[in-house]
């Protein structure tokens, strides 16, 4: 009777953990840093690779590209054309799940 009980209380934990995670997962949106990580992530590349490659569709200078960098990094401004940029190339979102089962690297064709 005790382990049939303990089997219930399992099984019901189980179950709610697994409620949770579904709830809160598809209530969360990428914000701006994140889709931002996350095409950089998908690309191999470094975000301020993503400066310059937006920054070069709007032809800024070098200097407004770094100077906009450098913003980014001490204060987490996201200028105007790199969001757009970002926003254009929809970021899959990762998820542990992608990463475990493709040796921490997604597949460029990941859909969330």
């Amino acid at each position: 009777m005790t382990s049939l009980l303990l089997m219930g209380v399992a099984l019901a934990y189980a179950l709610l953990m697994l409620y949770i995670d579904r709830y809160l997962t598809s209530r969360h949106e990428n914000g701006d840093e994140e889709a931002l990580s996350l095409l950089a992530f998908q690309r191999e590349c470094s975000v301020f690779d993503l400066f310059v490659e937006a920054g070069a569709q709007w032809s800024f200078s070098r200097a407004k590209i770094d100077s906009d960098f450098n913003s980014y990094i001490r204060r987490g401004d996201i200028p105007h054309y790199l969001r757009t940029y970002v926003s254009g190339h929809a970021p899959a979102r990762r998820s542990y799940q992608d990463a475990l089962f493709t040796g921490n690297k997604l597949p460029p064709n990941a859909n969330p």
